[in-house]
């Protein structure tokens, strides 16, 4: 069974950040660093998570930053 987690997208910085934190006591359990262009890092990144995890929320932070990064967050 997988860990159920919460996940939260950070577009604002040079890299976006994607913080996976413990569904249960919110505490964090990792950081993960989008290296590529975040239309093609976020795919695969959530391809992984989701292998391993149970995802229960997602939240992004809308800005301020790059306002195409805020949009492919936002969409993805």
């Amino acid at each position: 069974m997988k860990s159920k987690i919460n996940l939260i997208i950070l577009t604002i910085g040079k890299k976006p950040l994607i913080g996976l934190y413990n569904y249960e006591d919110n505490n964090i359990i990792e950081i993960i660093a989008i290296t590529e262009q975040l239309s093609e890092g976020l795919p695969l990144a959530f391809k992984d998570i989701d292998q391993k995890y149970q995802i229960e929320k997602i939240a992004f932070v809308n800005g301020p930053g790059s306002f195409m990064a805020i949009k492919i967050g936002y969409i993805f």
